[in-house]
């Protein structure tokens, strides 16, 4: 069995939700957050899969025209329409950064032409698999960037809403591991692991060092020592107010409600 990033931070997070998704393999009910998150990834790896410079604001917004599908939720039109118009700002706003950027650079004597620019800010690679089998562990990575003095650094792009300075730790622990592919992979870490807020722009850079690895491998082999059993008992719910949004919320509880279970 291989781990990733996801199914760690999963048993973290809770390890019945783990037993249910990676050992029952229960299938996850599609809902509108992971669906338009999915959408807003693929139109960014298109943007950046140009090799020419195009207006992004205008190839964002075509491109999620053409890309925008949710038909499996069966959404009333205005519920559609709302979450629609979120993935459009989203998106508008990380274009509309870059295009500011390249007007900037515009007037640096440094590039020859506005493709020249592109070409330089671009990720170099986007949605990069690594795969470890020495240690059984397996990810994608949203982007890698290597600045002209070969300075690489892995970007995981959020959609989710912050709004407040502190990261949580399932995010920190999600980068850790990304850190850890890439050097398993390269032999060298990257320098930096840089978790991009795209809704609100925020971007924060974390310095990689040799702590971040050896956090991130004991990590994957907690989660290894503990998911051995294939016996639900073994597997401990962790009931929070997140339970409520859990797939398996039925499974936990059946038609307890989730109070009386913690009454107990």
């Amino acid at each position: 069995m291989k781990y990733s990033p996801t199914s760690i931070n999963c048993y973290f997070t809770c390890p019945r939700q783990y037993y249910y998704k990676y050992i029952m393999k229960l299938p996850e009910v599609p809902n509108i957050h992971s669906l338009k998150g999915q959408i807003i990834h693929k139109v960014i790896e298109k943007l950046f899969s140009n090799r020419k410079y195009v207006d992004p604001v205008e190839f964002v917004n075509k491109e999620l025209d053409k890309l925008w599908n949710v038909s499996v939720l069966n959404l009333s039109k205005e519920d559609e329409e709302k979450h629609k118009k979120d993935a459009r700002a989203i998106l508008t706003l990380f274009a509309d950064s870059y295009k500011k950027k390249i007007e900037a650079m515009l007037l640096d004597e440094k590039f020859s032409d506005i493709d020249h620019i592109w070409n330089y800010l671009r990720p170099v690679m986007n949605e990069v698999n690594f795969d470890s089998d020495a240690l059984g562990l397996t990810g994608r990575i949203d982007s890698i960037e290597i600045d002209k003095d070969g300075v690489v650094s892995l970007v995981d792009y959020k959609t989710s809403k912050k709004y407040r300075h502190h990261i949580r730790e399932d995010y920190m622990r999600q980068i850790r591991l990304y850190a850890l592919l890439y050097y398993l992979e390269n032999k060298k870490p990257p320098a930096y692991v840089i978790l991009h807020f795209i809704r609100y722009g925020e971007i924060f850079h974390f310095p990689v060092t040799p702590d971040t690895i050896e956090l991130a491998k004991k990590d994957l082999e907690f989660v290894k020592l503990n998911t051995c059993s294939i016996e639900m008992k073994d597997y401990p719910q962790n009931i929070t107010n997140f339970c409520e949004w859990c797939d398996y919320r039925n499974e936990c509880f059946g038609k307890k409600d989730k109070q009386e279970v913690l009454k107990k």
